[in-house]
């Protein structure tokens, strides 16, 4: 049983912010235990597991079995306001989460990503870093792959 929401946030590799919003949004199972002050919360790692291969379940293509490429969600970027950075870093989060659906995907975790962007460290260096080798830009989304892909 997981006791804490840095517990359950530890075990789906997200943080705390982005389990609470998919407790809300997305039904994540989550238990509550009342108490005179401030409810306490814990979840299953069963019934976790399964709610993540249910939400995935809708999106997993076909990959070619063996071979593995690594991704990283850097984030989405606009006119630098508070309410702007939050809502870049929600969407950031929702694309990372839905990208790890895939198999043959290997989705670096958005706090590790997000630590080296905040260094204010280029593409290149947070490439190297990751251990990512090309720089993929669309718009106001950027990511980072491996190219080409690796065998497991």
């Amino acid at each position: 049983m997981l006791d804490s929401w840095k517990e359950i946030a530890g075990y789906l590799r997200r943080t705390v912010r982005t389990v609470q919003r998919w407790e809300r949004s997305e039904r994540l199972p989550v238990h509550r235990q009342p108490h005179a002050r401030v409810d306490s919360v814990f979840a299953y790692a069963d019934e976790l597991d399964a709610w993540r291969e249910r939400s995935c379940a809708a999106v997993r293509p076909s990959v070619e079995v063996g071979k593995l490429c690594r991704i990283a969600v850097l984030g989405f970027e606009w006119s630098g306001s508070p309410d702007d950075r939050i809502l870049g870093e929600s969407l950031a989060d929702d694309v990372a989460r839905r990208l790890a659906c895939y198999a043959g995907l290997e989705v670096i975790a958005r706090p590790s990503v997000k630590r080296l962007t905040e260094q204010r460290r280029s593409l290149r260096q947070i490439g190297a870093a990751i251990k990512c080798d090309c720089s993929f830009t669309e718009g106001l989304f950027t990511a980072l792959m491996a190219q080409p892909c690796r065998a497991n």
